[in-house]
């Protein structure tokens, strides 16, 4: 129905685009195994900045186009670069931010729902303060520890496969992608 959620995260003063479906948008009909392949170099979830999206997002609508041009297959406008670029980088409302932890969301839909509405009731989110109220209400240190844990988890360390190497290589995805100098 035209409309297309993601997350746009101001972060440190740096604008960070989150979609949790990443891969998926440009998957097409009979794709030459060609662009299968290319898509699979694709994350499943990207977060990184606007620019980064726009690169990414104009080589992909490039290889669909081969793709389906080697198919005999018509090109659609909702497959060209500008079109897939609207979709994450046109004009965006931000949802409401009534938290106290200072979370700022932006939301790419028409609108949000507002603080207290839930659309399945599983899950709550603690941000800042709230984590604390909530370990007050838990009963013994196991719930307190529990709390803490959820916020302060860091990602596992990433380990090089090779520790020998010098030179940098770099490979897949971001071989095609320009750096800034």
């Amino acid at each position: 129905s035209g409309e297309y959620e993601y997350l746009d995260v101001i972060a440190d003063g740096e604008r960070l685009l989150i979609d949790v479906d990443f891969r998926s948008e440009f998957e097409i009909a009979r794709s030459t195994s060609a662009y299968k392949a290319f898509l699979q170099s694709l994350p499943h979830i990207f977060v990184g900045k606007a620019d980064r999206l726009g690169q990414i997002v104009s080589i992909v609508a490039e290889a669909a186009r081969q793709s389906l041009k080697k198919k005999g297959m018509h090109f659609p406008p909702w497959r060209r670069a500008e079109y897939l670029r609207a979709k994450w980088l046109s004009p965006f409302t931000r949802a409401p931010n009534d938290s106290e932890g200072g979370v700022e969301l932006l939301s790419g839909g028409e609108g949000s729902e507002e603080e207290g509405t839930e659309c399945c009731g599983e899950l709550e989110l603690i941000f800042g303060e709230k984590a604390t109220a909530l370990s007050e209400t838990s009963s013994g240190e196991e719930g307190m520890r529990k709390v803490e844990a959820a916020v302060t988890w860091q990602p596992p360390a990433v380990k090089p496969k090779s520790a020998k190497r010098k030179t940098k290589m770099v490979t897949g995805l971001a071989s095609l992608l320009k750096e800034k100098p």
